[in-house]
């Protein structure tokens, strides 16, 4: 299994709505930057002689480069050709760009991918599909209040096309409706922002719209840890119960994992080592990222403050347990003062 994972308005005051979530984000990645300890953002790890030699693709929560990671040889050569193929094709469908978009993203070069996503966009202008996948990469670059302008347009969108049964396809097959990824990304949003209670309502939507067990532990997943930091430990409890213990699913899958850890069908050292966090790759940095959230719930900050230490001293910085471990660990430092 795998996670997943405009209407444009110049009034006065979308504007002003914009300008004070920016100035928002902007006081307080300052704040991470001049307190966060800058070897806690995987800078041994990603400024070694082949990383430092890679483009810088985003800025982090904590003001460190994140650079891209080397693709291999296959999905670089995906994305040179898809790259050539967006430069010198005149005529290109919705799917074309989307296709070309995911190809250049699947390398790495998210900066890249968002640009692809724009220039269908000008020839769309009324693509909630690219909108969708446009916003996913711009949290992936920390851009977060891009990404929800284009959620909130994409969702304006779907309303207006009556589109809200239109499904993503992955691999060939359907994923989840556009309306529910949609959701699902502007939980993430509110959720990388602190707002907990505005998460848990988008992700309430994800968990009605969610047609298969993917969407459904994913979507369970999140809107558990939303109840919990928003203080609402019994509403959490109560939606676990929505995954059965004996739930059909890869065991491999992080979220399945982590639910199956809330629901105490296993225990943390069941699932992850956090004794070894030099050896955990992307899906055990999801897996911990969830211990550290629910310490934070806990008000146990020192424990998860040491987790979080562990996800950013990888080098999975395009994931969102990563980007929420940046957001949480700035929190936690800022708070600390």
């Amino acid at each position: 299994m795998s996670s997943s994972t405009p209407l444009h308005q110049t009034s006065e005051d979308t504007l002003l709505k914009t300008y004070s979530r920016s100035l928002f984000a902007a006081v307080f990645i300052l704040a991470g930057c001049v307190t966060a300890p800058s070897a806690l953002t995987a800078q041994e790890a990603q400024t070694s002689e082949a990383a430092a030699s890679m483009p810088v693709e985003a800025t982090s929560f904590l003001g460190e480069p994140l650079y891209r990671k080397p693709a291999s040889p296959e999905k670089a050569a995906a994305a040179e050709e898809a790259l050539a193929r967006l430069e010198a094709s005149e005529e290109l469908s919705e799917d074309d760009y989307i296709e070309i978009g995911g190809t250049v993203a699947g390398a790495g070069r998210y900066q890249d991918a968002i640009a692809a996503y724009s220039q269908g966009i000008a020839d769309f202008e009324d693509s909630y599909k690219l909108r969708r996948h446009r916003a996913h990469r711009y949290i992936t670059t920390r851009q977060l209040e891009k990404a929800y302008d284009d959620l909130k347009e994409a969702e304006a969108l779907v309303k207006a096309a009556d589109a809200e049964s239109v499904y993503e396809y992955k691999g060939g097959h359907p994923h989840g409706t556009y309306a529910h990824w949609i959701q699902y990304h502007i939980g993430i949003y509110h959720y990388l922002n602190g707002d907990f209670a505005n998460s848990a309502e988008a992700f309430e939507g994800c968990v009605k719209t969610s047609e298969d067990n993917d969407t459904l532990i994913g979507s369970v997943d999140w809107l558990y840890n939303a109840y919990l930091r928003n203080g609402q430990p019994d509403k959490a409890s109560a939606v676990l119960e929505l995954v059965d213990a004996d739930i059909e699913a890869d065991e491999t899958y992080p979220y399945y994992k982590r639910v199956m850890m809330y629901k105490g069908v296993v225990s943390t050292e069941d699932v992850i080592d956090l004794s070894t966090p030099e050896s955990w790759d992307g899906r055990d940095a999801t897996v911990a990222y969830g211990v550290a959230s629910g310490m934070i719930a806990d008000g146990d900050d020192d424990a998860a403050r040491s987790i979080l230490k562990g996800v950013l001293n990888t080098s999975y910085w395009p994931i969102w347990a990563y980007v929420s471990a940046e957001r949480d660990y700035a929190r936690l430092v800022q708070d600390g003062e």
